[in-house]
């Protein structure tokens, strides 16, 4: 996803596939619940937010006062953690339920239009199934659509959560840039200034060694799957002729060639992650250390709170 962020191509893409949805008339099937639901996950973000915000600063509270043995002032710490959490637990439940049910909106729209659309849509689907050269019928690499009737039932599902998750994503990264990007400017213009070196640089590194290998074998892997599905539905409805001209063994040959594909292409995904993985943990053991040493010396000079210490490394990963 990082890496197709960074294509032109991939605005263009992700408008003309949601504008439909979002651009229908008000009063059509499901329009209005939809706009309901998208401004509640928006508030629902916005809220969410803020509360990390509050427990961030909490945090620090427990250790300041810990560390100046202000009993009062660490259990209104206490007492303040503990309502927003009961707070925050529920809400975060109910943001992933706001999410889900209206990707769930969005997929039955998206199902039904792409459905009418190749089945009484100038006959696509007997189109799309003949192999010949028309040009309309490829993609714009040049291939033909591969298995549109079960793209039509997976590739929808996983285009709606991920649209989903892409807005809530980006919205949420903007907030916490915003607001825990404050805190940490609060603590230290040095761990703040440190802060957007650090994530453009390893944004970059991420885009350049992974995004681009991933999002391929991502592609790849779902046509080998589909491609292996349909070869074993095929032999179900079409097994009298299978039998009746003993083509099981031909059959077996062709499902263990695409099964080849779809292991091969596993591998090939499993190498990458592994490089990914890699990284991610060195990241995170680095975003705990990195503020720490970054605060460590003013906090040292007899500037700040322990408090501010804590903050530090709790905030950074946020970002």
């Amino acid at each position: 996803l990082s890496f197709c962020v960074f294509q032109s191509s991939f605005w263009w893409r992700f408008w003309v596939l949601t504008k439909p949805f979002w651009a229908r008339p008000l009063r059509r099937n499901g329009s209005i619940e939809a706009w309901g639901l998208l401004f509640l996950l928006v508030v629902q973000v916005f809220v969410t937010t803020w509360l990390l915000v509050k427990l961030n600063f909490q945090q620090g509270e427990f250790f300041t006062a810990l560390s100046k043995k202000e009993e009062n002032r660490f259990w209104e710490a206490v007492a303040s953690y503990g309502v927003i959490i009961v707070i925050a637990v529920p809400l975060l439940a109910a943001k992933e339920y706001t999410a889900n049910r209206l990707a769930v909106i969005w997929r039955i729209w998206m199902s039904e239009h792409l459905m009418t659309s190749y089945l009484c849509n100038r006959k696509a689907y007997f189109r799309l199934s003949s192999e010949c050269s028309d040009n309309s019928l490829q993609n714009d690499k040049g291939d033909y659509i591969d298995n549109p009737d079960q793209r039509i039932v997976a590739d929808v599902e996983a285009f709606t959560k991920a649209a989903l998750n892409f807005i809530v994503v980006f919205m949420g990264a903007g907030l916490r840039i915003f607001s825990f990007g404050a805190i940490l400017y609060s603590i230290s213009t040095h761990l703040a200034a440190f802060l957007l070196v650090y994530a453009f640089a390893m944004t970059l590194l991420v885009t350049w060694l992974f995004g681009k290998p991933m999002a391929a074998l991502s592609f790849e892997q779902r046509k080998c799957e589909a491609d292996l599905r349909f070869s074993l539905v095929r032999v179900r409805e079409n097994a009298e002729s299978i039998a009746m001209f003993d083509g099981g063994a031909r059959e077996l040959s062709s499902a263990r060639a695409r099964l080849a594909r779809v292991l091969a292409n596993s591998l090939a995904t499993l190498k990458v992650t592994l490089g990914y993985e890699a990284l991610q943990n060195a990241t995170q053991y680095l975003t705990g250390l990195l503020p720490a040493i970054l605060v460590a010396p003013q906090f040292l000079a007899g500037q700040g709170e322990v408090g501010g210490v804590k903050q530090g490394p709790d905030a950074f990963p946020m970002l």
